[in-house]
């Protein structure tokens, strides 16, 4: 080597090494230059698992660090206060059975002897008119033989060979017969009808006083079977499950202690991270904006890029974390940043990111975890729709239900299939917790077509009853399929079409009174049923149209839904008008009346009403969610909570995160937005 440059390396060379490595750590743990390039660490995603109710831990089957997977039962709850309810409940079913034998002998044994009683009636008169047909042959051959005995007196006296007192005698007997048989076929024919009436009542009088007579105890068994089936869910429902595959990262209760509703008992961290939280340095606090893209790679590491879009950012400027320093042991400033990502990575919670900003791309582009983190946010973000969906099936979400055992919402929309090809196909979407529709839809077997379906409720585990609008559609018509309400159980890999009837029918047939009863005294003609909600066994509809003669929305209550499904009548389902709320909602800039899209019960009572416009379907719609605290039959108070300018909230359900609400909006052809919110007080 040349000594010139051994001694200018001698001279520079330990300085040259201390700068590079000061570089070398600047990049490795300081923050990037700008908005361009920044620092960012995953964020471990931790769900708790919670009971509902206040209960007794019976088993813990998790440890910290224990790897889960995603329905897996961690917790299980003392069945003991349910097991002596469902045993009294079964105690109850079997003495109703009994009662229901016995009422039923003994209103047969009663029908029995009304029968009886009926035939004796029936022989009793046909007797009688035996008897007066008889005496009226018996007058008419005496009055026959008279008159020819009273011709030849006559004849006699005549010739005074009788005096007139003989022939007075034979007179007397002679008027008093013909008056006999003047008067006797008049009662010969009452009674001829007195007897035909007796032996239509015979021919008439049939069982069906038997049922009339035990109905009430089928009625209270009906009630018991209701309550066992809750009770045997809710013992179903004491296995508490993982909602994530990950880890578990702690243990909040142990066997036997005693925990409230809501409270966690294990907290489960997931494998799979969808938000990443990004440091921006002071001077840059202002360069990055929401829906801006973001693109991330693991620090250190080569390969791809991952996608993210900024959901939220921090609101102000304040101290970051230490990790976010250029000198740990020195303060600095900045803003929070958070990301999420397109797809969830498989990350350690605390993993370091290298990110990059891009001013926001379309929404469309946005990923399953996005729309998921932003809703929880409390901002309608667009559904993830996959192509093979929609290229099966039109999607325009109407109504969802979570079901704990699918893990899924079910979806029902306005329209399935495509025109002319697989239209009004009886279809269920499915909707994940993060808001991602899988790319097929469950087929009801045995269903028949799907039209307008506005509702969807939970009775029964694994049975759903769902609801066509019953409206007119834009031509005017209204087909049957249009008004018809279904009830389907789950089974297989899809559902069982279990009844049908068309309400609109059913409805008709019940009469005016009825209809004037349950607020609609105009009739059927403007009737559209938008909300269905089920709470403590009875069904609730919510009419977008029409309003009360006042302006107020009409809330209907089905207490036997089962009755009308299975008897196609409204008598017996006892159906009734249960509430009426003034409402809201903008259209054009206005005010106006508004009917009920949807309707949803907490367990505590309180309601949720999401209000449309009854009329009209402008783009300026600003649909509303409105809070009634105290419902109660009659006239209700309800106060507006969330307002959505131009969307259309038309289905509401319990979410899969306890506590919470989720809220689809009806788009048209355009893809749908949902949003996941806490529930109001």
């Amino acid at each position: 080597m040349d000594w010139k440059l051994k001694r200018w390396l001698a001279r520079w060379g330990p300085m040259m090494l201390f700068v590079g490595t000061m570089g070398i750590a600047f990049w490795l743990h300081g923050p990037m230059s700008g908005p361009g390039m920044v620092l960012g660490f995953a964020e471990g995603e931790e769900v708790a698992v919670s009971s509902m109710e206040t209960a007794r831990v019976l088993t813990i089957h998790a440890e910290p660090g224990q790897k889960v997977k995603a329905g897996e039962i961690l917790v299980e709850l003392d069945p003991a206060s349910l097991e002596a309810e469902i045993a009294i409940a079964e105690a109850e079913e079997v003495q109703l059975d009994a009662e229901i034998d016995a009422g039923r002998a003994g209103a047969e044994r009663t029908h029995q002897k009304d029968t009886d009683a009926r035939q004796i009636a029936v022989e009793e008169l046909a007797l009688s008119l035996e008897r007066e047909r008889a005496t009226q042959e018996g007058a008419r051959a005496e009055l026959s033989a008279l008159r020819k005995e009273r011709r030849r007196l006559k004849d006699l006296v005549a010739a005074k060979l009788a005096t007139s007192d003989d022939l007075a005698g034979i007179d007397v007997r002679y008027r008093t017969l013909q008056r006999e048989a003047q008067e006797r076929p008049r009662a010969i024919k009452l009674l001829e009808e007195q007897l035909a009436t007796a032996r239509k009542r015979v021919e008439t009088h049939e069982s069906g006083g038997v049922d009339v007579a035990i109905l009430p105890l089928k009625q209270e068994r009906r009630v018991v079977q209701k309550r066992l089936d809750r009770l045997r869910a809710e013992r179903q429902a004491l296995g508490l499950r993982s909602p994530t595959d990950g880890r578990v990262v702690a243990l909040h209760h142990r066997a036997g202690e005693v925990v409230a509703g809501g409270q966690p008992i294990v907290s489960v961290i997931s494998h799979m991270s969808g938000r990443v939280v990004a440091c921006l340095s002071e001077e840059n606090a202002l360069t990055v904006t929401e829906n801006d893209r973001a693109f991330l790679r693991v620090r250190g590491a080569v390969g791809e890029e991952m996608g993210g879009r900024v959901a939220a950012l921090g609101p102000l400027v304040d101290e970051v974390p230490v990790r976010c320093r250029t000198n740990p042991v020195q303060p600095s400033w900045g803003r929070n940043v958070v990301i999420v990502l397109d797809n969830p990575a498989d990350v350690v919670p605390g993993q370091a990111f290298t990110v990059r900003f891009e001013k926001g791309a379309p929404t469309s582009s946005l990923g399953e975890a996005l729309a998921a983190q932003v809703a929880q946010a409390g901002e309608p973000m667009p559904m993830q729709v996959p192509d093979s969906l929609r290229k099966a099936s039109r999607f325009e979400p109407s109504g969802l239900v979570w079901s704990a055992e699918l893990n899924r919402y079910l979806v029902v929309s306005d329209d399935t299939g495509h025109k002319g090809l697989s239209a009004k196909s009886p279809w269920i979407f499915t909707m994940d917790a993060n808001g991602v529709v899988d790319g097929a839809p469950l087929p009801v077997v045995d269903g028949r077509a799907f039209n307008d379906l506005e509702g969807i409720a939970g009775g029964t585990p694994g049975t759903y009853y769902l609801l066509s609008s019953q409206s007119h559609g834009k031509k005017g018509n209204r087909p049957a399929d249009r008004t018809a309400f279904h009830r389907i159980r789950q089974g297989g890999d899809g559902f069982q079409a279990d009844a049908r009837v068309l309400l609109v029918d059913a409805l008709q047939a019940a009469g005016d009174a009825k209809l004037a009863a349950l607020g609609i005294p105009e009739g059927t003609t403007t009737l559209d049923i938008e909300g269905l909600a089920s709470h403590d066994g009875a069904l609730y509809l919510g009419l977008k149209s029409p309003l009360a003669s006042d302006g107020r929305a009409l809330i209907w209550r089905l207490n036997q839904p089962d009755v009308l499904l299975e008897t196609g009548a409204v008598k017996g389902a006892d159906l009734e008008l249960w509430g009426r709320v003034s409402l809201k909602a903008g259209a054009g800039g206005r005010n106006v009346p508004a009917g009920i899209s949807e309707l949803l019960f907490h367990s505590d009572g309180r309601l949720i009403l999401a209000a449309t416009p009854t009329s009209g379907d402008s783009d300026r719609v600003s649909g509303r969610l409105y809070l009634v605290s105290e419902p109660a039959p009659g006239v209700m108070e309800a106060r507006m909570w969330r307002a959505f300018p131009g969307r259309k909230p038309e289905g509401l359900s319990h979410s899969a995160t306890p506590g919470r609400l989720t809220v689809v909006f009806d788009a048209g052809d355009k893809n749908p937005d949902w949003v996941e919110l806490q529930w109001p007080r």
